[in-house]
């Protein structure tokens, strides 16, 4: 009899817990059922809120045991008064909170962002003179930090992103076609780390992005940043480095600006660095197997002239042994009044390459 009844309350234990966990799931179910909806909804009221910006998506979706959100089919629209408009479309994102730092009173959260495209278009020198203001604004703007450490306390742990492009179209420039005139980034991937706006949240680590990608059809790109977000002040260190890109994707931009053509692939290192809004870097070029000609037949003899008088007093070397010229070109002064003497040192590499394409018919 002793024995029956063991059995009969082991049974009757089994019975409850496994119902106070059938209870539990369909609690979860029904809170995740009941707040979809309004979630969505706020999530849209929100995207709309700005009267310079708009959005929707397809679908929201939350697991309320993960403490996570996901969003597909993610649109966003924004048009600055006089600005450049900008389109986003991302078809897959995801964030969710991390258990272990909730338990500890900390919100931490991780994302993932998929299948992303930014385009920028810019129809005229007005919009893109807007454009850089509104940059230059942001990059000068004083407490930064603080603005940050007003929020509720957060980390942003990491976000992982994948299969992300970036289309910028410049229309500044008449006569020339709109596809030529294109930059476009594509299959880029990397990540964030350690964005935070309390100090003991970034755990005396800095703010770091890493991304590689492509560039037009044929280059290739790596872009690393390291930072702290809580400067008072846009604080912020940059290297870029490009590979292998081949100037004819670049025929829209060249041809406008002067009158050329030209074949051959350019590789470039640069590095900057933003502290209290003074700048400090440099852009070292090198373009190998360049050949230059004139993009309208009857400006031909003009531009021989020119390239054979062009870019004096500005460093550029020709590079022994690659068929290939190079310079230096410093940056420096302030966010609001750069000095990148960028045109000359091109001028100066379009000079040394008419020189070696004389040398090597």
């Amino acid at each position: 009899m002793l024995e029956l009844s063991r059995r009969s309350r082991s049974h009757r234990w089994r019975w409850i817990v496994g119902g106070v966990a059938l209870f539990l799931v369909l609690l979860l179910i029904a809170a995740r059922i009941a707040l979809t909806p309004i979630v969505a909804a706020q999530m849209r009221k929100q995207l709309n809120a700005q009267p310079n910006m708009s959005g929707d998506f397809d679908d929201l979706s939350l697991s309320v045991l993960r403490l996570g959100c996901g969003i597909e089919g993610l649109e966003l629209h924004a048009k600055p008064p006089g600005g450049t408009p900008l389109t986003a479309k991302i078809q897959s994102v995801e964030a969710r909170l991390l258990w272990h730092d909730l338990l500890r009173s900390h919100l931490v959260a991780e994302a993932w962002v998929d299948h992303a495209k930014l385009t920028v278009v810019i129809e005229n020198e007005a919009e893109l003179k807007e454009m850089i203001r509104q940059i230059q604004h942001f990059a000068s703007m004083p407490h930064l930090g603080g603005m940050l450490e007003s929020q509720p306390a957060f980390r942003l742990a990491r976000v992982d992103l994948d299969e992300l492009e970036v289309l910028i179209a410049d229309h500044t420039e008449a006569g020339v076609s709109r596809k030529s005139a294109e930059v476009w980034i594509h299959r880029i991937a990397g990540n964030l780390e350690n964005f935070a706006d309390r100090a003991e949240l970034l755990n005396g680590r800095p703010t770091t992005l890493a991304l590689k990608g492509e560039v037009q059809r044929s280059g290739a790109a790596k872009f690393f940043v390291t930072g702290d977000p809580l400067a008072d002040r846009l604080d912020v260190a940059v290297e870029l480095k490009l590979e292998h890109l081949d100037l004819r994707e670049l025929y829209g931009f060249i041809a406008a600006k002067s009158k050329l053509q030209a074949s051959g692939t350019v590789d470039a290192d640069v590095k900057l660095k933003v502290h209290e809004a003074q700048l400090a870097g440099t852009i070292k070029p090198i373009i190998q197997n360049l050949h230059l000609s004139a993009a309208e037949e009857s400006a031909l003899p003009e531009i021989e002239a020119w390239l054979a008088n062009a870019g004096g007093g500005v460093a550029a070397d020709i590079v022994p042994g690659r068929n290939g010229v190079a310079s230096v070109i410093p940056i420096s002064g302030t966010v609001n009044d750069p000095k990148v003497d960028l045109w000359p040192a091109i001028f100066a590499l379009l000079h040394n390459a008419y020189k070696l394409q004389g040398s090597n018919p």
